[in-house]
This record gives structure tokens, sequence and C-alpha cells, in this order.
């Protein structure tokens, strides 16, 4: 597709018109090619208006909180490690991407993971019930669990097919952080605690066998930080942030004063169709090194202005050689679960904590074909990747993406040589008007090449 193809879109009238319909509060929105930014523009308010200030209103300089579309850049720090052993604090000990399936060398790394680690719980498989009545030793909750049959690697971690879950749509995960009037919980916060083996869970099935959404990003920052010995802030900027010039007050995971004025702030949709500002989400931030132990949230760390991280979804769709070689972007661009790994539809079948997320089938609306079992799956980037084309005109395989959970969505199609980037700061996740704008701009790009 040509740069004049993707000018004819008004995507300021579009996102003008979603602000208008009461979409969302506030939304900036991108499109973007391989030589550069297209389209960047911004609609609506940024801080809604109450009894005693006016509201602020949503620019393209906004800083918002990229949530998981973060997990993009982190999958990114993991693969330059396997590709570059000068990266790592004792090179002799660097995995390489011909490791990604193997679990011994990724307990090097990361032990929690080793299945004789009889003191860890993402060791652990849950059989059901999943609680056994009574307390343990600690006060906490006997659990009903065996061990599971293979261990994780690299793959399972990239593709979310470790049996990790998230506590927003696992119940069973979300009961592990829950103190009761007679017990005390496993875990601290996941989310805001910063302990990084709050993420350490019970497995919702065995490695491999299912796509289930969880922290594995989280384990891939630690992949990271401990093989490499930096920190994710320093890794960010260093290994993604610089080489791709993005400007450093317009990006990062710690907020400086000057990114915090101009903050957009939370909000959600209440009954009555009208919106609220909400108490934004403590995420754990670390100017310099973190306590041992702890560690910034790597599944949704990064703060950003819409253009400034589609600057990293730019790099991914021209495939920057200072990001990754040219082999490797060909390699990880595919989808990589394993042959046999299901992929569930719902995907997020219960809302168990209905303040973050709806339920929902698929991220995106596929086309239905007959005899197909398995409609998406994800690479080696954490990016989903649909195996059936979409109601939108996107064609599968070719192309990928992902969102955020404050209701942020992007898509890569390096075939078609583009890409567009939607962010909202609005919760629930998978609001049916946003996902209805994401929809709407994809299948105006799609329409415009076809012509």
């Amino acid at each position: 597709m040509s740069n004049a193809a993707l000018s004819q879109i008004d995507l300021q009238k579009i996102v003008d018109d979603a602000v208008a319909q009461g979409v969302a509060p506030g939304i900036q929105a991108v499109i973007f090619d391989k030589t550069g930014t297209v389209s960047s523009v911004a609609a609506g308010d940024a801080t809604i208006a109450t009894e005693t200030d006016a509201a602020v209103p949503m620019t393209t300089s906004t800083v918002a909180w990229m949530a998981s579309c973060s997990k993009l850049s982190i999958a990114i720090l993991a693969l330059q490690l396997l590709e570059r052993k000068d990266l790592w604090k004792n090179p002799s000990e660097a995995l390489t991407l011909d490791d990604i399936d193997n679990h011994e060398k990724l307990t090097k790394i990361l032990p929690e993971f080793a299945l004789d680690n009889d003191d860890s719980l993402c060791t652990f498989v849950w059989n059901e019930p999943a609680f056994h009545d009574g307390t343990d030793e600690h006060g906490r909750r006997k659990l009903n669990v065996r061990k599971a049959k293979r261990g994780i690697t690299l793959r399972h971690l990239f593709t979310h097919s470790s049996g990790l879950s998230y506590i927003f749509n696992e119940e069973n995960t979300c009961a592990l952080e829950n103190p009761g009037e007679s017990f005390k919980p496993h875990n601290g916060p996941s989310f805001t605690s910063g302990v990084i083996n709050d993420h350490n869970v019970v497995l919702v099935n065995d490695p491999g066998a299912t796509i289930v959404y969880g922290p594995n990003t989280d384990f891939l920052g630690q992949f990271a930080v401990r093989a490499s010995g930096k920190n994710l802030r320093q890794l960010l900027r260093e290994r993604i942030f610089d080489p791709l010039g993005i400007n450093k007050d317009d990006i990062d995971i710690f907020v400086e004063p000057q990114m915090g004025a101009r903050m957009a702030t939370s909000t959600v949709r209440l009954p009555d169709g009208k919106f609220m500002s909400i108490p934004p989400f403590q995420l754990p931030m670390y100017e310099g090194d973190p306590p041992a132990g702890e560690g910034p949230l790597a599944s949704a760390p990064i703060l950003a202005t819409t253009e400034a991280y589609s600057h990293v979804l730019r790099g991914v769709l021209s495939h920057n050689p200072a990001i990754l070689s040219e082999a490797t972007w060909q390699l990880v661009s595919k989808e990589a679960t394993e042959p046999e790994t299901k992929a569930p539809v719902p995907m997020f079948p219960k809302a168990v904590i209905p303040q973050f997320t709806n339920a929902f089938d698929t991220l995106y609306p596929h086309k239905e074909v007959a005899g197909t079992d398995k409609t998406y799956g994800f690479n080696l980037l954490q990016q989903y990747v649909p195996l059936t084309d979409l109601t939108t005109g996107r064609p599968a395989k070719t192309t990928f993406g992902w969102a955020g959970l404050a209701n942020s969505y992007y898509t890569i199609d390096p075939e078609n040589n583009f890409g567009f980037y939607v962010t909202c700061q609005l919760l629930p996740f998978a609001d049916p008007g946003v996902c209805k704008l994401r929809d709407q701009i994809e299948a105006e790009i799609y329409s415009k090449l076809a012509k």
C-alpha cells in the first residue's frame, strides 16, 4: 500500500466521531508505514471534567499507560539476548534461539521453573476442586495440585502457552491473592506489589497444552534482567528506545515530572453511559535498580504517547536492524505455538474481575471457516496471529497485533506495509465500542488497499 492510500483515511474524523458517540472520553490514534508516521491524531479529553475542575484535552503529546502493549518490547529484549551473546553478563552461559525449547537451560536463569523445586507454585497444575479444606502451616488454604507433566520453556513464555494465568482471567489464580476470614493469601497483589514471586502461580494446565493469557512476560523480563545484569529501565532505553530515536520525555517505565504532568486519567464507563475517573494503577516503579526480588510489572510497564510507542511498532514493521537481525525478524514473526497447543474459544470465557476486563470469544472478529479448530496462535514476539482471515479484511498468518488493558489495540501488517495503533484509558478491557472503532479503522485501511 502506498503512503497516498493511507493518507486518504480521515483518521481525525473517525476518532472525533467516536468521542462524540460516547465510545471513550479521549482517544489517540496513529497510522504508520515502514518509513514513518502517516497520521497521528487525538480527540476528546485526557482528564474528564469534575464539579471543581475543567476537562484537560487529549492531545498527541498526552502520555498514557500502554499496559500489555508493552509486552512486545519485553519480548524483544529477551530475543536480543538469544541472538547476541555479547549482551549477556556471562557470555559463556548464553542461551541462543536454538534453546527456546530447552527447559533445563532455562532453569539456569529462571530456577522457579525447575520441576524439582517443590517450593515453586508454577511447577504444579491445579486439580479439581482447587482447594482442600483447612489451612497449611502458614495459615493459607491447602492447595489441591499435582506436578506438571513437563517443564516450561521459552517458547511457552513467548506464546502464552506455559499454563501461567492472570488474576483477572482465572478464578483459582485470583483466589491465590485473596485472603479470607480464616486464611491468608498465598501471594501478594501481583499487579502492584513489585514482588517477582507474586507472579509465581499454580498452572492452569500443563505447559504447551493450551494458550492461556498470563504473566509470561514478567518472567521474560526476569530472564532479560538476570541474563544481562541490567535493570528493565536500562534495557528498554539502551536496546530499544534509544536505537529507535524515541524522545525520553515521551516514553519510560518511571514517571519523571515532565511525563507526569501530561498523563491521561484512567476512566470507567458507568451504567448510564457516562464516564468516571478512577485512581490509576499503582504500578511498581524504580528509577534505578530495584531491591532484590522486586521489579517493575514487566507485563505492562510502559507509559508513553501513542505516537512514541508507534515508533516501536514501526521498528517491528520495518524489521529494523538496530533491534534484531533480518533472520531473527523472519523467525519470530511467524505463529510459533507447538502443533498440539490448543487455542480455546472463548479466549476469556468469564470476567473474573469485571472491573478489569469483559469476557470475550476472540480478540478479533474472525471469519467462520468450516473444519478449523485453531483460529489463532502467538508468535515469538508475544503477538496474536490470526490463523483465519478477519471480517475487517485483515489476512491470516502474515499479520499480528496485541492490546492493552485500558482498551488500546494495534495491528502490524508487514506484507501490506502498514500498522495502526488506537489507545484509550478506559476500563474494562474489550469494551465493545472501542473494539468496533478498532475494527472500523482496520476495515477502512483494507478497503483503501483493495482499491
